[in-house]
């Protein structure tokens, strides 16, 4: 609603400062269009996903970080009605739905191979993850266009970078115990996953990330060798 309603005034205060708002009515509408694709993804089928404490934990911190990183980013920063303006930033919300899109899907196809209880585990986003209340805070940092472009680039770095990190860790894990190794072989064969492995294998020596939030704070399975 905040969304809808700041772009739509800010059509209404063009066009009454005598400005041509067809072009920026165009942008304006594609932005919106890509952010609720982005929203309406989240939730589309993946209801069943609640019954699986794993998957859900992992899917309730990624939705959390994803909207801290971009929507909330640009919003508070009023960048939203500008971004048509710029070619980075625009692409930069392109990529984050691309990414986005394809880890609902692997969270759904996560569920299918692997869904045990988990009764005893409390999972709190802020004790597992440090930096993301860095990315709460970050929303409402007052930065600067240029400066506020370059933070918008890093957190979709990040994104990618906790993608890869949640795929390498499910497919290690699943590896470990021998499941489901036909659908190993297909994550390992995805074009856009193995470009967000590699993203988290250049960027975790530079910025290591605890997996915790995927393993519900436990460590790791290591694969058998």
């Amino acid at each position: 609603m905040a969304i809808s309603n700041g772009l739509i005034t800010d059509l209404v205060a063009r066009d009454r400062r005598g400005e041509d708002i067809e072009d920026i009515a165009a942008a304006h509408n594609q932005v919106y269009l890509v952010l609720s694709d982005i929203w309406l993804v989240a939730y589309e089928n993946q209801y069943p996903l609640m019954g699986n404490p794993k998957v859900m934990v992992a899917k309730v911190i990624w939705d959390t970080i994803i909207y801290w990183a971009v929507p909330g980013l640009l919003f508070f920063h009023d960048k939203l009605r500008r971004l048509g303006e710029s070619p980075r930033a625009f692409g930069n919300l392109q990529r984050t739905w691309e990414l986005h899109t394809r880890v609902q899907q692997f969270l759904r196809e996560w569920h299918a191979v692997d869904c045990e209880p988990a009764s005893d585990t409390f999972a709190d986003p802020y004790s597992l993850l440090d930096w993301i209340v860095d990315l709460h805070n970050g929303m409402a940092a007052g930065l600067p266009d240029e400066e506020l472009e370059d933070q918008f680039t890093k957190n979709v770095i990040l994104l990618e970078q906790l993608a890869g990190q949640l795929v390498t860790t499910v497919i290690d894990q699943l590896t470990a115990q021998g499941i489901a190794p036909a659908q190993v072989d297909r994550w390992n064969a995805d074009e856009l996953l193995q470009e967000v492995v590699a993203r988290f294998r250049e960027y975790e020596v530079i910025n290591p990330i605890d997996s915790a939030w995927i393993t519900l704070g436990s460590e790791p399975a290591a694969v058998a060798s």
